[in-house]
């Protein structure tokens, strides 16, 4: 009875160091914080701090809802890595990258019910602070309705965060939409989605100008337009123009070998005018700049169908400052849309 007690004695003893050295010797994971809530059409920021921290978000959504997300680096050296899961933990879309920007562009969630973010780095050992953003692109919060004709301005303020954009549209309408930048360093981009939320056109541009020259809408219902930075690094101030090519807004009719006049107000603006063609007609256009104002002419002419046809443009390259089409043959009758606005935007 005595051996066998010190044998137990013994495996006690080894028992108790092996737990003190495993206590020791096992690292301490950074501590998670309580997920926050996020809402649709808004930005937050965040920081990881420590290598391996992940941050969480939540978000309520319906079933059929699609998201797009962005994770943008502010400083630090993290590679961006977003994740959306249901409230399972089943990882439904991610998205990461080496440089500043990971976007998941499309995420469609199957069931109503609360979803999670989860924001961290890649390889899980860099740290740096970064932006965050959500948007249902079906039904979107905090949308600016807007209408054929009109022309808006809006700011960017932070990296990775969308300005958005609705209006309603008839089935077979075509659209036209242009982004400039007015001031800051963003490079434009613009896209529109259905009233599902599936994205139909896109556009974006490495300088001051993003535009989308026709964008068939397939059904009537309310359509979305985001606009942000496209690579999601930088901020700036813009114009945003929206128009309908088939029954242009505020268009203006022309009569051949007659002169209309008109006046870009704003930068992104486009001015329609409309003319009756046959089939076999050969149509000459031109648009000249009569201020000061800087304006370097561009016409773009529309069939009846609104493909572009025929287009001409000054860029600044004469001091007449005169955009021509000397020759457009015109293959279908019907009403055809002239399009005047700045080269520039």
């Amino acid at each position: 009875m005595l051996v066998v007690g010190r044998k137990i004695s013994t495996l006690i003893r080894l028992l108790f160091i092996f737990l003190l050295l495993w206590i020791i010797e096992t690292p301490t994971l950074p501590a998670q914080a309580a997920p926050t809530a996020i809402d649709f059409g808004t930005t937050l920021t965040g920081a990881i701090s420590t290598a391996g921290e992940e941050d969480t978000f939540t978000f309520t959504a319906q079933a059929g809802d699609i998201v797009l997300v962005r994770m943008s680096v502010t400083s630090g050296s993290l590679s961006p890595y977003i994740q959306v899961e249901d409230n399972l933990g089943n990882s439904l879309c991610d998205d990461y990258a080496y440089s500043q920007l990971a976007e998941i562009s499309a995420c469609t969630l199957s069931e109503a019910g609360t979803y999670t973010l989860r924001a961290t780095d890649y390889g899980d050992t860099d740290t740096g602070n970064y932006q965050l953003y959500l948007q249902r692109l079906n039904e979107p919060g905090n949308a600016i309705q807007m209408t054929f004709g009109e022309t808006l301005s809006g700011y960017i303020a932070k990296i990775a965060g969308m300005d958005t954009y609705t209006f309603t549209a008839q089935s077979a309408d075509v659209v036209v939409v242009q982004m400039t930048l007015t001031s800051g360093e963003l490079y434009p981009q613009i896209s529109i989605y259905d009233p599902a939320g599936n994205k139909l056109c896109t556009d974006h541009g490495f300088s001051r100008i993003a535009f989308i020259a026709s964008c068939v809408l397939p059904i009537s219902g309310q359509y979305t337009i985001l606009t942000g930075d496209y690579r999601g690094a930088k901020t700036g101030i813009y114009n945003l123009h929206l128009q309908r090519l088939n029954n242009p807004v505020n268009g203006k009719t022309l009569v051949f070998d007659q002169v209309q006049s008109g006046t870009i107000a704003a930068a992104a603006e486009l001015e329609p005018y409309t003319f009756e063609g046959q089939i076999g007609d050969v149509v000459l256009a031109r648009m000249a700049a009569t201020s000061a104002g800087g304006l370097d002419p561009h016409l773009r002419i529309y069939d009846p169908h609104q493909e572009l046809v025929c287009e001409g443009y000054d860029a600044h390259e004469s001091l007449e400052r005169l955009a021509e089409v000397a020759r457009c043959g015109l293959a279908t009758a019907g009403t055809y849309t002239v399009l005047t606005g700045d080269h520039g935007g």
